[in-house]
């Protein structure tokens, strides 16, 4: 199977259709990654994001997960894991046509 492109686009198509129907917390786990994307930049080439830095911006926007730091990054692997299945079902819908979920360096990548 070939690979495919995405671009800053592909991610804004999937955020607004995904912020209409995904759970609260997940979107705003969503729109923190987003966060990480500046525009302008190839969004494929991004480098991994550091988890921790991930949980800090959720904090500011106050989500907040458990203090203790290994609790902290369990949380926030399992709410990553929550986002992509519900990424995953709106995949069929049409709702994010280019397939991207959430790795586990909490970048976009496509399913291919």
């Amino acid at each position: 199977m070939a690979v495919k492109n995405f671009s800053l686009k592909d991610i804004q198509f999937l955020a607004d259709s995904y912020s209409r129907s995904g759970d609260q917390v997940a979107v705003v786990l969503f729109q923190t990654i987003q966060t990480f994307y500046p525009p302008g930049k190839n969004p494929e080439n991004r480098a991994p994001i550091d988890p921790l830095e991930v949980l800090k911006e959720l904090k500011r926007k106050s989500i907040l997960p458990p203090e203790n730091k290994d609790q902290g990054l369990s949380w926030l692997n399992s709410l990553r894991k929550k986002l992509n299945r519900e990424l995953f079902d709106i995949i069929s819908s049409q709702g994010n046509p280019a397939e991207l979920i959430i790795g586990p360096e909490y970048t976009f990548i496509q399913v291919v």
